[in-house]
């Protein structure tokens, strides 16, 4: 498959309103919680980390030379014990699953300051695979009402409208999209897949909720107009196929820079077969690494384990037990959590982390609250 990317690039640009990135920079990468294959059945669906987690594709990026970041320094000064084989978030942490606990450990803090030290950048996107899954429903609904696509704006309040709800009650949902094959829902049966999530959303949706609501009248006209384009004509049950696309849209988005990802076998195989193309030249940018072998990569790894545990305790923390913690925390702690949250300010003005699913409801909202509880630490 042959794939120009300068359209590609100007349109996710728009989208998001960002300007397209033409610095060259050095991309690590790891990631976390990828689900393989995300299924659903009349069952339920086939993995309930893939709902609770996010997939998370992330990692650090520098201009500098690599030698100028003196990696041996890092790695002498968090005293790994000669048994690992390599570094990873839970040897920074002795294991701690508390992500408060483990914010003072001496190992951590090292590894903290030396990134805030260095000319180094955090990068990450994220998926969450419900919201992905799901909001398709939404997209389809502009083959036959496309007098309604009011605004970006609009079309993402839409979605939120329905991924709330169905956040709030999945199993029911899960029972609709298997019964009827969801994203292959047959011609004969869109009618009906409508009207069964119409009654869903009277069961179950605020009813004051103006978004729900709108939807809620569209897919009705959808259903008699007997289309919904984005649920038909997929494998059956099969939610989310692969995450390669995440890669590859990190090659083309900065495309003068490059990419380093860790070996992750079905992603390799997939991307083989996609040539990029610029100004109609062939041009590939990325590579795949052992770990075990790229003290980069390692750290790139840890870094994904600390973004995951912190976004994580974000989710399950509210701005009551926040206070809370601060009461009693260490000057280590205050210090790791200031300094992990100015590591993200420093590379969120470099416009290299989530220029992917900004538009994503969970994303948007631990965002917010990202930015409240950081505005208590200052």
């Amino acid at each position: 498959m042959e794939l120009d990317i300068a359209e590609f690039r100007k349109m996710e640009a728009e989208l998001h309103g960002f300007e397209l990135p033409d610095f060259s920079m050095k991309f690590y990468y790891d990631e976390m919680r990828n689900a393989r294959k995300f299924r659903v059945s009349s069952k339920g669906v086939n993995s309930s980390d893939a709902v609770e987690y996010d997939y998370i594709l992330r990692g650090i990026a520098f201009a500098c030379k690599e030698e100028e970041l003196n990696i041996d320094d890092l790695f002498k000064r968090i005293k790994l014990q000669p048994t690992a084989k390599e570094l990873r978030y839970n040897l920074l942490v002795n294991g701690h699953k508390d992500f408060w606990r483990g914010l003072n450990r001496n190992s951590l803090s090292e590894f903290i300051d030396w990134l805030e030290r260095n000319p180094i950048y955090i990068h990450y996107v994220t998926l969450n695979n419900l919201y992905y899954a799901i909001v398709d429903i939404v997209d389809s609904l502009w083959e036959t009402q496309s007098q309604f696509c009011f605004s970006q704006e609009w079309v993402c309040l839409l979605k939120a409208a329905l991924y709330e709800v169905v956040c709030k009650n999945k199993e029911e949902f899960y029972a609709i999209l298997g019964h009827y094959e969801y994203p292959d829902v047959s011609d004969q049966n869109i009618r009906d897949f409508c009207m069964e999530i119409v009654c869903f959303i009277e069961n179950y949706g605020d009813e004051n909720d103006f978004y729900l609501e709108c939807f809620r009248q569209m897919l009705k006209t959808n259903a008699k107009q007997g289309r919904l384009l984005y649920a038909q004509g997929e494998e059956k049950g099969e939610l989310i196929r692969e995450y390669y696309q995440m890669r590859i849209s990190r090659c083309y988005m900065f495309k003068n820079s490059f990419h380093h990802f860790d070996i992750e076998e079905e992603d390799m195989k997939m991307m083989r077969d996609v040539r990029l193309l610029y100004d109609g030249k062939e041009f590939c940018n990325y590579d795949f690494v052992e770990s075990t072998g790229n003290k980069l990569i390692q750290v790139a790894d840890a870094v994904v384990g600390l973004l995951s545990n912190l976004f994580h305790f974000i989710d399950i923390t509210t701005e009551e037990e926040f206070l809370n913690l601060l009461q009693n925390a260490t000057p280590k702690q205050k210090k790791n959590i200031k300094s992990i949250a100015q590591l993200i300010e420093r590379s969120e003005e470099k416009n290299i982390t989530m220029l992917q699913n900004l538009n994503d409801i969970s994303i948007t909202r631990r965002r917010g609250r990202f930015l409240t509880l950081m505005q208590i630490i200052v």
